[in-house]
């Protein structure tokens, strides 16, 4: 058991190294591609540049080592700090997707009657029956939906639709 994880240990720590020399190669790249571009314009000189450039590699490699979760009182092996981090970031970008629980739904049914008139000009009859799902992507399910193409308010019931989804950009929350 304890080659086995011996192994799997090298193997990570192989990975990580190689990926840790792939980002620095990277770096390396975009350094001289924007110290071209800046000598150009003559912004930075190439000593200023190299400072910049090297506390921008600190800090990048700062993160991805996860240096900012070690602590001197405990001890997290390096495994354990990414599924910690990968944990934070699952559960923040849940929680970030399901702020629209939180809307007015009064407001949001105005809002959405508004922009479907002003966009699409159709004058639509929207029930207060709103409800938010996150997948397979962010949207608004409204049923009993009255649609009418006139500029009058008359509601002639063009189109009545039992469910109508409208998606959302997860950027546009």
């Amino acid at each position: 058991m304890k080659k086995i994880k011996a192994k799997i240990i090298n193997e990570y720590n192989r990975y990580l190294i190689s990926f840790r020399n792939s980002i620095i190669k990277e770096l390396r790249s975009l350094r001289s591609s924007l110290l071209k571009e800046f000598s150009r314009f003559s912004l930075l000189t190439s000593r200023e540049f190299s400072r910049f450039s090297s506390l921008t590699r600190k800090t990048f490699l700062y993160f991805v080592r996860l240096k900012f979760m070690k602590s001197k009182k405990i001890r997290i092996s390096l495994l354990n700090r990414y599924l910690i981090l990968f944990i934070i970031l699952l559960f923040s970008s849940l929680f970030y997707l399901s702020i629209p629980t939180l809307y007015n739904h009064g407001q949001l049914q105005k809002d959405l009657t508004k922009k479907l008139s002003q966009e699409f000009n159709l004058n639509t009859a929207l029930s207060a029956n709103i409800h938010y799902k996150i997948l397979p992507s962010p949207n608004f399910e409204i049923s009993n939906v009255l649609l009418n193409t006139n500029d009058n308010n008359k509601f002639n019931d063009y189109a009545q639709i039992k469910t109508m989804k409208i998606y959302v950009s997860p950027k546009n929350l």
